[in-house]
């Protein structure tokens, strides 16, 4: 073999192996549980994954997709196009079919997103982080949950600015019961409905009206809800709110 071509093959096997250990990470994440496929593939609820020489193309429908009238779910609104295609490597990698046939997704190409814009994005919906992640709280691009405010609209575009970040509406609550925790108020009536910040995730409650008081302010910051991410990961999480702003 000529050492160039040697030196190429040496590079794409090396990245095939990350992408295959990446994908073992978010599937254990996702997809190992009792009731789905089991540790590596081995059987749970769900058909076993190993031994069954899945191909590529085949492997990334049914990820993104899912299986309709199953309890297989699709993917592709749940995890970034590059875990995407990690995933897929992975499951083809134990099922004995031939990674090195695989190609990225379409999902992953020709997005016209900035590098630093598309891993913000990952870091954003990161399944890996569990509750600790962006999208949690907020909704984007139809994936998360609109418990914060809404992201595509004047959000803060600097990683100094989403970390001391703190929404107006956040309050303190007390109840009767001598309890307080920060809380966003979603409805107030006869019934109070609020999401307590005391803990992640924030817990939906619903109290009497005479149940609960307010104070005009809080010590509450969003600090604590991004303590998992790193200044490097919020400026990347900064980026690609500032593209999905210029949308």
């Amino acid at each position: 073999m000529p050492r160039t071509i040697g030196i190429a093959f040496l590079f794409v096997a090396a990245a095939l192996a990350q992408n295959v250990e990446q994908g073992a990470q978010v599937f254990r994440a996702t997809c190992a549980q009792g009731y789905c496929h089991g540790s590596s593939g081995t059987q749970g609820r769900a058909p076993k994954l190993i031994g069954r020489n899945f191909d590529g193309p085949m492997t990334a429908k049914i990820v993104a997709d899912g299986v309709a009238n199953t309890g297989m779910p699709g993917f592709k609104q749940r995890l970034s196009a590059s875990q995407l295609d990690d995933v897929v490597a992975y499951v083809v990698k134990i099922s004995g079919g031939d990674v090195s046939t695989l190609k990225a997704s379409a999902a992953s190409a020709g997005t016209g997103m900035p590098a630093a814009a598309s891993q913000g994005k990952e870091l954003f919906f990161d399944p890996l982080r569990g509750v600790n992640r962006c999208s949690t709280c907020h909704l984007l691009e139809g994936v998360g949950s609109a418990i914060g405010p809404n992201l595509a609209s004047g959000a803060p575009i600097t990683s100094a600015a989403i970390r001391a970040g703190k929404p107006a509406a956040v309050r303190q609550a007390k109840l009767k019961s001598g309890e307080s925790f920060p809380a966003l108020v979603v409805e107030q009536g006869d019934l109070v409905k609020l999401y307590d910040l005391g803990g992640n995730p924030p817990v939906l409650r619903t109290l009497a009206k005479g149940e609960v008081a307010f104070a005009g302010g809080s010590s509450w910051r969003h600090a604590a809800a991004t303590a998992r991410y790193s200044e490097a990961d919020l400026s990347t999480v900064a980026a690609y709110l500032v593209y999905i702003n210029k949308q």
